[in-house]
């Protein structure tokens, strides 16, 4: 619990969206942070702020040279928990915070960003109604650097749906890492950050994690997105979340059904020895997306190979003409 939680046991119990004899469990607020001294200060004053009274607050810190350990040490006496590490990349420092969590639900939040200060007792009130949830997300609200509001992004319930999120994660990620509390059982199911996808981390656990969670979601913004100059991501040039987002793609081409993957296909319309021909096809246009031209050259071709009509020949021989030389 931290030192500056001003809400009690029986204002969240009393809720009307919680369960009689719901007991409320503990949540670790998790900071990975790397050279964001800038922002972390009022970062942590929003974890610190949270309505809800079961929270520990920990910053693991990826190496930086900034003055953020020191900062986050000076807020010891104030509950703030710090884990530091070499400087190893995003997935290997998330990593090290799941590590001394002790916890059985966790919550992320970037370390230039902000809480809703209800935000982790409305996602408690939704968890209260579904006891079974393994990820509780929401709305976010995309902010300026001084926090000005920008743009909300509206998620979508998927509890019911969890073969229509295999196929809308194929195309892309529509789940917030960002104020999204987790069960910390889902990644014993689904593995922990993989160091390979440094960039698009959360999109390549919650593509693990499709059918082996209960997604449910929490209506209304807790959390604020600050977009700036040095977030990771942004800018011009070429996308540096396109490669990590290939071998999302790919990984679950392997490890899921083509139907589900593709479900616009008219299946049923297509012979049975065609269906293979059809996927691959499908395969090399949602790559396109990504700019991966080797690879969806090479699935088109497989399609011809497999017996796709001249169609699909004659967008392989486009791909081939656009794989840089």
């Amino acid at each position: 619990m931290t030192a500056s939680a001003n809400a009690t046991d029986a204002s969240t119990m009393n809720s009307p969206d919680v369960r009689a004899g719901f007991q409320p469990p503990r949540v670790t607020i998790i900071i990975p942070s790397y050279n964001r001294a800038e922002y972390l200060k009022q970062t942590i004053a929003s974890c610190m702020a949270q309505e809800y009274p079961h929270c520990k607050i920990l910053v693991t810190d990826d190496g930086s040279t900034d003055g953020s350990v020191e900062l986050v040490r000076s807020l010891a006496g104030q509950g703030v928990g710090l884990v530091t590490g070499v400087h190893a990349g995003a997935p290997t420092n998330r990593n090290r915070g799941l590590a001394v969590v002790d916890t059985p639900f966790v919550m992320w939040i970037g370390d230039d960003d902000v809480l809703m200060p209800d935000v982790v007792r409305r996602r408690i009130e939704v968890l209260a109604e579904h006891p079974d949830a393994d990820v509780i997300h929401g709305d976010t609200l995309i902010c300026d650097v001084n926090l000005k509001p920008q743009n909300v992004i509206t998620a979508e319930d998927w509890s019911n749906r969890p073969e229509a999120l295999v196929s809308t994660l194929f195309n892309r990620n529509v789940l917030s890492d960002g104020g999204t509390l987790i069960r910390m059982a889902l990644y014993a199911r689904a593995g922990w950050y993989d160091a390979a996808f440094p960039k698009g981390q959360d999109y390549h656990l919650w593509s693990r994690a499709a059918l082996r969670a209960k997604f449910v979601y929490s209506p209304g913004v807790g959390y604020l997105w600050r977009w700036h100059g040095a977030n990771m991501g942004l800018g011009g040039g070429t996308n540096p979340y396109a490669d990590c987002h290939r071998r999302i793609v790919l990984e679950m081409w392997t490890r899921y059904d083509k139907r589900l993957l593709f479900p616009h296909v008219q299946w049923d319309a297509i012979a049975p020895e065609m269906h293979d021909a059809a996927a691959a096809v499908s395969l090399a246009q949602r790559l396109v997306r990504e700019d991966a031209w080797e690879d969806a050259h090479r699935f088109a071709q497989l399609a011809v190979t497999l017996g796709a009509g001249a169609e699909a020949a004659a967008f392989a021989k486009t791909l081939k003409g656009k794989i840089p030389a």
